[in-house]
């Protein structure tokens, strides 16, 4: 018996997106951290360590790429995470924001080497972190990812490098291809390349174990609505489904409801 997604409905169209956007509850700040990936691109991110004294959980949050995206994606949800307990690490991807450029949007979606690469520089970097004697605790990172982003979430999370993911707008041909540059264990596979774009996907590749993760998506957002249906399908419990009404993609759905920002904020808090 197939599962129902829990369905939010938006009262808000299209032409208040933008006033949605111009309340912002915050911006995205924090330490100003640079690390560099092993293939050598360099990037930057604003690094926001949990405001308690015992450890908690960290999300890496995963903006939507292309064009004026960036960690800038999150300045809507940052203080409401922020206030939530959250230790908080939000990257520019390569290509985008102060981050090294390497590549193109179309390019990187559909490469295995380029995108999982900074997403395990990162998780490496909070692991140093957690060494270093901050309140961090490896176990208890989770990704809340948009557009790509989202795919990227639940790569990471299908190949046990996070134990918890929110997933906002899936894409479920490039998980199928990104998950391969999350090999389990700690040995990376020499010459690991990008594979062809699989343009008809109709499940989860069956090296993903999909646990502990939240799905998003929007009924008129298709083919991420279909996408995440799917996902969800192959999803073991705890997993949930959040569809919203319209046709949102990645940064708007997070933009265009309150509702939707609690439902990203409570997942990885009851779930790490």
């Amino acid at each position: 018996m197939s599962r129902a997604p829990q369905v939010v409905t938006l009262a808000l169209g299209l032409s208040l997106l933008a006033s949605a956007c111009g309340g912002d509850e915050g911006y995205v700040d924090g330490t100003t951290v640079i690390h560099t990936t092993a293939d050598g691109i360099d990037l930057q991110a604003s690094f926001l360590r949990a405001n308690r004294a015992e450890v908690s959980p960290t999300l890496l949050l995963l903006h939507q790429p292309g064009p004026g995206h960036s960690r800038h994606d999150f300045d809507r949800i940052w203080t409401t995470l922020r206030q939530a307990g959250y230790g908080l690490l939000a990257p520019d991807l390569r290509s985008h924001g102060l981050s090294h450029t390497d590549g193109t949007i179309e390019e990187l979606a559909y490469d295995s080497t380029r995108y999982p690469e900074d997403v395990r520089a990162w998780l490496d970097f909070l692991e140093d972190r957690a060494d270093a004697g901050d309140n961090i605790d490896r176990s208890r990172v989770g990704i809340l990812g948009l557009g790509t982003g989202g795919s990227l979430a639940a790569a990471a999370l299908g190949k046990g490098y996070v134990s918890c993911a929110v997933s906002v707008s899936p894409r479920l041909a490039e998980i199928n291809v990104l998950q391969d540059g999350f090999p389990r264990g700690a040995q990376i596979p020499e010459g690991l390349v990008g594979e062809p774009t699989p343009e008809e996907a109709t499940s989860p590749h069956p090296d993903l174990e999909l646990q502990g993760i939240r799905w998003m998506s929007a009924v008129g957002d298709s083919p991420s609505a279909e996408d995440a249906a799917v996902l969800f399908e192959a999803s073991a419990e705890p997993t949930t489904h959040i569809e919203s009404t319209g046709a949102f993609h990645g940064e708007e759905l997070l933009l265009i409801s309150e509702d939707n920002r609690r439902m990203m904020v409570e997942w990885c808090l009851e779930h790490l």
